[in-house]
């Protein structure tokens, strides 16, 4: 579920567009937080984690 993104995120950094990295993030982060059952949401905690930083 988040691979498409965190891919799509983690290019915008090695490109420097800093803007579209946080935008991903925020959109990942509201799927995680909003449509995710807690067991898929423990799941994805290692990858919401990762571009939290």
């Amino acid at each position: 579920m988040f691979d498409r993104p965190a891919d799509d995120s983690r290019a915008a950094r090695v490109a420097g567009d800093l803007a579209l990295a946080k935008r991903v993030r925020g959109a990942m982060g509201r799927v995680y937080a909003l449509r995710l059952s807690p067991q898929d949401r423990e799941a994805a905690t290692g990858v919401i984690r990762e571009f939290k930083q």
